[in-house]
């Protein structure tokens, strides 16, 4: 596998990033995320004084007490904030799941239906926003998907997929990559962060991994 940023120089950006992943990321997704060989990113993380969290368990699976209870704070406000306005709201997992649909009648303009039991009953405009990023999808050589946290409609403009962050918290090359491809698609991507001090910022994904 060629690493596009092998022998290069560690840019600051790239060292803070590291600072925020490595405690709690798996070394495959480090390799890929970074560009470099695990033994380049163990060198660097090694000279950053930079160590795994005392309860990293490996193979993709971090329980960090602090970084979970960041998240669920940003959970909470985004939900105050989707009420406040009275938006219809998903997880992305209700999306992901209704892949599981299928078509049913060609004269019904190709309208497609949920066939799985185990999702909930959504609206039209969701299972429209499916058949259309199902549709993209057919054009896209990886198979991976990583959709944002939640799909919300309630707005004047179209559907938005929607990240939650905390604080500094920042995208996975992986993430970056599918946000642009649903951003060239023409579907819109958001990032919802909360604040240290608590406020917050609702506002169109400019790329990035921020």
């Amino acid at each position: 596998m060629a690493l596009e940023n092998h022998g290069s120089p560690w840019s600051d950006a790239d060292e803070e990033k590291l600072s925020e992943l490595y405690p709690v990321t798996d070394a495959t997704q480090l390799v890929e995320e970074f560009g470099r060989t695990h033994e380049a990113i163990k060198a660097k993380a090694k000279e950053l004084e930079i160590s795994k969290s005392d309860d990293w368990k490996g193979n993709n699976e971090a329980v960090h007490g602090d970084a979970i209870e960041r998240g669920k704070k940003a959970e909470r406000r985004f939900n105050e904030f989707i009420e406040d306005r009275d938006w219809e709201c998903f997880k992305n997992h209700v999306f992901r799941h209704c892949e599981g649909i299928k078509e049913v009648d060609e004269s019904d303009e190709n309208r497609l239906v949920n066939v799985s039991e185990s999702i909930e009953e959504v609206p039209d405009w969701f299972v429209d926003l499916r058949i259309e990023v199902t549709k993209a999808l057919e054009s896209r050589e990886s198979r991976s998907e990583f959709f944002p946290d939640y799909i919300v409609c309630g707005r004047q403009d179209d559907p938005l997929f929607v990240e939650v962050k905390y604080g500094s918290s920042n995208l996975m090359k992986s993430q970056i990559e599918f946000f642009d491809f649903l951003q060239e698609n023409d579907f819109r991507v958001y990032i919802f962060r909360v604040k240290p001090h608590g406020e917050v910022d609702f506002s169109e994904w400019a790329g990035g991994w921020k």
